[in-house]
């Protein structure tokens, strides 16, 4: 079954068909994972030593309880002028860069301490100088249909700003059994984005606006080409496909900029970057502690 306008049939069906997320609802979505994978790739590295080290060449390593060095998880980490190249027992990465200062652990500092995503991320892309699709990317479901619920919540939103603002709403004056007329609840309404509903005191009031709504949601196309797509991922079609259906759908309705709104649906930073930035930083962290060691036995020997 595809999801047509006619067949939405409101705001409760969105939510009913989990077609919705607040912006707030989507963006704990995509922090969720980068949490996740920034904890599980910094706990890959944690108890990790520096098994080797040449200039401008380290290997990592952790050791068994024997006390032999163990492969799992080994990382191998280069800088040169165009970068800095991780590989080992973990998806190598090439963090393109300039020369930062001209030393091997200027570079490494600078792979080390630079913010993943939005920085770090893109400089793994031009990297790989790969056609298509970047190794440094990956696709993910569930961000990819947080992604299309905000997308139709931002719809939603404009339905619900255009109804208040055409809103010429007037209570209906009442009396009392005595002629006195009686005071309604007060009419203003208002949109809250934090929760995705119309507010308004005035019950009266409030079932007329929200009727508005929900007859906009259903003639809305912008909604249901994003419905239609989430419907199609959950039936399983891949991602690519529907990315290329939406960009068509969106063009010819003359929503947005259809590339823009649809090329990098569920594109994420891969696995491997958040791998390869953790082992970056966890030598930075081992060669720091060792330059402070040294520095200590040295005030020892001179004091």
């Amino acid at each position: 079954m595809s999801f047509r306008s006619d067949e939405i049939t409101g705001y409760n069906d969105l939510v009913q068909r989990k077609l919705i997320k607040t912006p707030k609802e989507t963006q704990e979505v995509i922090k969720g994972r980068e949490k996740q994978l920034c904890w599980l790739a910094q706990d890959a590295f944690k108890n990790h030593e520096i098994r080797s080290a040449s200039p401008g060449r380290w290997t990592i390593a952790k050791k068994y309880p024997d006390g032999g060095w163990t492969n799992i998880y080994m990382a191998e980490i280069i800088t040169c002028r165009i970068g800095v190249f991780v590989s080992g027992d973990i998806d190598s990465v090439i963090f393109a860069g300039g020369d930062h200062g001209g030393s091997d652990r200027a570079r490494l500092n600078w792979a080390a301490t630079s913010s993943l995503i939005g920085y770090l991320d893109g400089k793994a892309r031009i990297g790989f100088n790969s056609p298509g699709r970047s190794p440094a990317e990956e696709e993910d479901i569930d961000i990819a249909m947080a992604e299309m619920q905000d997308h139709i919540f931002a719809a939603y939103q404009v339905i619900c700003e255009d109804v208040l603002a055409d809103d010429e709403w007037e209570p209906e004056i009442k009396y009392d059994n005595s002629g006195e007329e009686i005071d309604a609840p007060d009419p203003h309404a208002t949109f809250k984005v934090e929760t995705g509903k119309i507010e308004c005191a005035n019950t009266e009031h409030m079932a007329e606006l929200l009727k508005c709504v929900d007859a906009d949601i259903k003639k809305n196309r912008e909604i249901s080409v994003w419905a239609d797509a989430i419907d199609s991922m959950l039936g399983g079609e891949p991602l690519e496909l529907i990315r290329n259906r939406l960009y068509d759908e969106l063009n010819e309705a003359d929503i947005g900029d259809a590339g823009e709104l649809s090329c990098d649906i569920g594109i994420v930073t891969a696995a491997r970057v958040y791998y390869a930035h953790a082992a970056c930083k966890k030598l930075a962290e081992l060669l720091e502690a060792r330059d402070q060691a040294e520095a200590i036995d040295n005030f020892k020997d001179h004091p």
